[in-house]
């Protein structure tokens, strides 16, 4: 009894290496083919799952297509700029962020930015600063000032006096919707010029910072 039992053991493990090793050869394969055709800029074959990729902020749109222990993806669909990767998990995001933020001096005196990236262009700025009341000339204009500043296509803001001492100014630039002259007329960031916005990266930011700024 027992050498029947060892003999269907044996059978089963190896019918289970055969089917292991038939898959991994099967997938090697597939990923070769694959990876050749990506670097020519098609269109990869042999994938079992498609995941199409969007993002309305700055409306691009992209593919992510899985293969037995690869991905190929695709970030910008008009572009066709395939990237291969062994295995799933996504190690370069299309679309990254980095927000970044410091006090100076007063806790109610602080400014605070989401930088959102794509492809590491900087395409979106969502700001909010915090402005002691005793930084302000004429409470009275302030707010609409400050409106009228940034009323330009493609920009949004807010004033709010959050309490007796502190204004809460909001403003959200989409840079990729914006003429060059339009974020130097209006868009703001610490540390860099106005010229400078356009051709900002993640990196060039967070070295600009002071240490544990920016996560």
């Amino acid at each position: 009894m027992n050498d029947v039992v060892r003999k269907k053991r044996k059978k089963i493990a190896f019918t289970t290496i055969i089917v292991i090793a038939s898959i991994v050869i099967l997938g090697t394969i597939f990923g070769v083919v694959d990876y050749f055709r990506t670097v020519s800029g098609k269109k990869p074959i042999f994938i079992y799952r498609v995941v199409n990729v969007s993002n309305i902020d700055i409306n691009k749109n992209g593919v992510e297509y899985y293969g037995i222990g690869y991905k190929v993806s695709i970030c910008d669909s008009e572009t066709k700029d395939y990237t291969f990767q062994l295995g799933h998990k996504k190690k370069t995001s299309c679309f990254t962020s980095l927000n970044c933020s410091e006090t100076y001096g007063a806790k109610n005196d602080k400014h605070s930015y989401e930088f959102s990236f794509f492809h590491d262009k900087l395409y979106q700025i969502k700001a909010t600063y915090l402005v002691p009341t005793r930084m302000i000339e004429n409470e009275k204009t302030f707010a609409k000032e400050y409106l009228n500043f940034n009323d330009v296509i493609s920009v949004s803001s807010s004033v709010k006096k959050i309490n007796k001492n502190t204004y809460e100014l909001k403003q959200t630039c989409d840079l990729s919707k914006m003429s060059n002259s339009d974020i130097e007329k209006v868009c703001l960031i610490d540390y860099f010029d106005k010229s400078e916005i356009v051709e900002l990266t993640r990196k060039r930011i967070r070295d600009n910072y002071h240490k544990d700024a920016c996560k």
